[in-house]
């Protein structure tokens, strides 16, 4: 066994496995603040066309 997976020919390195409870949690302190800042961005009459759409295909 080796430490990379290799998906389509290309070596990925492996993330360490963690619990789904830690995964969950941390995506759900993280997810409100990244929502309000694509929000914000969104809202925001002084943001170009072309930031929102990389905000969006971010998200």
């Amino acid at each position: 066994m080796t430490d990379h997976n290799l998906i389509d020919g290309v070596a990925e390195p492996v993330v360490p496995r963690r619990s789904t409870g830690a995964v969950v949690s941390e995506a759900l302190r993280v997810a409100p603040n990244l929502i309000k800042l694509i929000w914000r961005c969104m809202t925001d009459r002084r943001v170009p066309i072309r930031a929102k759409v990389v905000a969006a295909a971010a998200a």
